[in-house]
């Protein structure tokens, strides 16, 4: 079971930039550089890990 990530209204860019940037690292593409959770002093068992991510979302539209 993962630890849920819902984008809330967070069209295109925002939601692929967001997504990408957590993913690549868990694909091996990257490593987690810049990424304030995965240093030793914060890593810790309350945090989930970034292969425990699981992303959705949903967009608000006003149609009339």
């Amino acid at each position: 079971m993962g630890t849920g990530v819902w984008l809330v209204a967070a069209r295109g860019a925002v939601a692929v930039t967001t997504t990408a940037g957590a993913l690549t690292p868990r694909a091996g593409l990257t490593e987690p550089t810049g990424c304030v959770t995965a240093l030793p002093v914060l890593r810790g068992p309350t945090l989930p890990d970034v292969a425990d991510l699981v992303f959705g979302g949903h967009d608000l539209v006003n149609i009339r």
